[in-house]
């Protein structure tokens, strides 16, 4: 049976909306949005003016940990594949110190989920990685409304508001 990631739509129009206000703070010579988009104004030969909304979308889903952004949109749409390459939205390397289980198939991932249900099962490119979810969190620094919908299983769709909760703070997270 072929498994979709479950859709997080509401992050998905995080990102947009994020890069339209990118893209206005470029054209207003915000310095600092400038200076996010500046290694592509250098490789792409653009200018201030020439800063268009898909330079601000393709930059945000490389800081996201997505190759572009249509590679963001396949994921965050549900439309990305278990074996795909899921991106790197849901790694930080501050949790690299912690215990992390690390797997090549999520078949395997998620029989090791089973002996250990207070573990959360995460995504990383093509591989997979299990977590204490609180230890997690913390070591993030997030403050999340709903602490549990780490929990909550990123394959599917009945988990689709606690995925989609989780998905919007790790954005938010990466992004400030």
């Amino acid at each position: 049976m072929i498994q979709q990631i479950t859709p997080a739509p509401r992050a998905l129009t995080e990102v947009k909306i994020l890069a339209k206000k990118r893209l206005k703070a470029c054209q207003a010579g915000d310095a600092v949005a400038l200076d996010k988009l500046a290694s592509l104004m250098n490789k792409q030969g653009l200018t201030q003016q020439d800063i268009q909304l898909k330079h601000c979308q393709a930059v945000l889903a490389r800081e996201l940990g997505f190759t572009d952004f249509n590679h963001c949109q396949r994921v965050l749409s549900g439309q990305a594949l278990i074996g795909e390459d899921l991106g790197t939205l849901f790694h930080n390397r501050r949790c690299d110190t912690l215990l992390n289980h690390w797997f090549s198939s999520f078949d395997e991932a998620q029989a090791f989920l089973k002996q250990a249900p207070e573990m959360v099962l995460l995504p990383y490119k093509k591989q997979f990685f299990v977590v204490n979810g609180s230890d997690y969190i913390d070591a993030l620094g997030l403050v999340l409304n709903d602490p549990d919908c780490i929990y909550c299983t990123w394959l599917g769709s009945e988990t689709v508001p606690g995925y989609e909760a989780f998905a919007l703070s790790l954005i938010r997270h990466k992004l400030t």
